[in-house]
């Protein structure tokens, strides 16, 4: 038990896979009802070690663990980490309820997890609106990827403030007139987005959307004057 976290790293390292699944199921078993007050290295240790294996048992195993009503309410933040690392989609009542939760980080984690699996549509509305930014950001790409109108605000102001393929991707997923011509600006703006831009642009498949994506592919160098 001394050497349980430093035997996790080893399970990764040495690509164990499903073969360690028994040996860290009796390690979850055996601190079970600790960290009430704040979560053990070695619980820390097994989430992790599970995103980290990667495979279907362990993914299983993972859900299991996170969704569980004894989960120790410290470890929450790590687990739903984990959870996100492992893409796991985990049900919608649990990640909804989760939206509404009194840390900001846990909140921020539900909504990213949302995009995974079936997300609680009327919790993430609320969140657009959150009063910390990354919860607002975080909401606002899962919806953006269901085509929801009302991430556009929140996104847009994402595009300006801090412009990454997420916000890209989530706002090419609103069909919007105005967004292809916000986007192709962010691509004018920021280089280094603009073959993520084009692809986003180029999955819309509208007249505009496509013009604009082009005119990216071209770059400006070989633009005819």
């Amino acid at each position: 038990m001394r050497d349980a976290v430093l035997l996790c790293g080893l399970v990764v390292e040495r690509g164990l896979g499903d073969r360690a699944l028994p040996a860290l199921d009796r390690l979850w078993r055996r601190f079970r009802g600790f960290g009430r007050d704040r979560s053990q290295p070695e619980q820390e240790a097994v989430v992790e070690t599970l995103a980290r294996i990667g495979t279907a048992g362990a993914a299983d195993m993972l859900g299991r663990i996170v969704t569980a009503a004894d989960l120790p309410p410290p470890l929450l933040p790590v687990a739903l980490r984990a959870a996100l690392d492992a893409g796991l989609g985990l049900p919608r009542n649990f990640t909804g309820p989760l939206l509404r939760h009194a840390d900001p980080l846990v909140r921020e984690l539900a909504a990213r997890l949302s995009r995974l699996g079936r997300p609680d549509i009327a919790a993430l509305e609320e969140s657009i609106g959150d009063t910390h930014a990354p919860v607002r950001r975080a909401a606002a790409v899962a919806l953006g990827r269901l085509g929801r109108a009302s991430a556009k605000p929140v996104l847009l102001e994402e595009l300006h403030r801090d412009p990454a393929s997420e916000i890209v991707t989530a706002l090419s997923g609103i069909p919007d007139d105005d967004i292809p011509v916000y986007l192709g600006r962010c691509a004018e703006a920021h280089p280094a987005l603009a073959d993520a831009v084009a692809a986003a642009l180029e999955e819309m498949e509208t007249v505009l959307s496509l013009k604009i994506a082009r005119r990216i592919r071209v770059g400006p160098a070989r633009r005819p004057d």
